[in-house]
């Protein structure tokens, strides 16, 4: 009987390891991110925002926006651009009446809006119209009728400004 007993606890034991063994899970492997898949979560920023700047020439306060301004702008995720609108004396909406400035004042104003766009060329762009007494002068040196050079026409074009020849009577 005692061969029978221990026998049967030698069973009882080898069923129990057994049963052990069967309900023991292996580990499930975690997954190591490879180099081309990105592993954060963050929905990228969509820049939607355009912002307006609207600045009167005629106030006598220079010939473009103050640049920390722009740099306000250009440093926030959520502007796609930023748009320099002259105005003057008629106010939004119309050509800013330029028809008795020389061509070094306009090429004054391009290089100092230059400097604007420089601080990010792909948001920054001139919006708006200028009405010039004439669009196709040589250069801009002194001594000349009132008008824009050629070249500087190009350029406010080129950034997104209208360059119109005076209406005449």
């Amino acid at each position: 009987m005692k061969r029978a007993k221990r026998l049967w606890n030698l069973l009882s034991l080898g069923a129990i390891m057994a049963f052990l063994a069967a309900c023991h899970k292996d580990p499930t492997p975690n997954p190591q991110p490879t180099p081309d898949q990105p592993t954060d979560t963050i929905t990228p920023i969509i820049p939607t925002k355009e912002i307006i700047i609207h600045w009167d020439w005629d106030a006598g306060i220079g010939w473009a926006p103050p640049k920390d301004s722009i740099k306000y702008y250009a440093n926030q995720d959520s502007v796609k651009t930023i748009f320099i609108h002259p105005i003057g004396r008629d106010g939004i909406g119309f050509p800013v009446n330029y028809t008795g400035v020389y061509a070094g004042s306009l090429h004054r104003a391009r290089d100092t809006l230059q400097t604007r766009i420089d601080i990010d060329s792909t948001k920054v762009a001139l919006a708006g119209a200028i009405s010039v007494s004439n669009t196709n002068l040589p250069n801009h040196d002194p001594g000349q009728e009132p008008g824009i050079a050629w070249y500087d026409r190009e350029w406010f074009e080129r950034h997104g400004c209208r360059i119109l020849p005076a209406y005449s009577k």
